[in-house]
């Protein structure tokens, strides 16, 4: 997994105010390589049928009508299956953006900002986020 990413953000200071404006982007190359067998002969236990007779034949399962096969015999190594090789990309990216003002009046410090957020990987989404906030010391 490699990632790449900027972050980015600025400050103003006038009277009362503290202003801080930023950005953040991300990037991750997700590479995934998994091959996968079953190795536990007793994983599988329901290759049998209704009357308890077994649906493999010398190792190979039948396709009787009388059996459901369960989709994972093929890859049951016990049984002369053989790895599910599993190989995929994708491309994860995040963006933030937000904007907050830090307001100091007296004894209070006041927050009010937002934030929006981009998210565009394994599925796509974005959500503002408001931030309000106050203290006293």
């Amino acid at each position: 997994m490699a990632n790449d990413g900027v972050h980015a953000d600025t400050s103003w200071v006038r009277g009362i105010h503290n202003v801080k404006l930023g950005a953040m982007y991300e990037h991750t190359f997700l590479n995934e390589s998994d091959p996968l067998g079953i190795v536990n002969p007793a994983y599988l236990d329901s290759l049998n049928d209704a009357n308890g007779n077994p649906c493999m034949s010398g190792g190979t399962p039948e396709c009787a009508p009388r059996c459901a096969m369960h989709e994972s015999v093929s890859y049951d190594l016990t049984r002369g299956g053989s790895y599910y090789d599993f190989r995929g990309h994708t491309d994860v990216k995040e963006l933030a953006l937000y904007l907050e003002d830090q307001i100091k009046t007296g004894n209070w410090l006041f927050n009010v900002g937002m934030r929006g957020d981009l998210y565009n990987g394994l599925a796509d989404a974005s959500q503002p986020e408001p931030r309000l906030g106050g203290s006293t010391t």
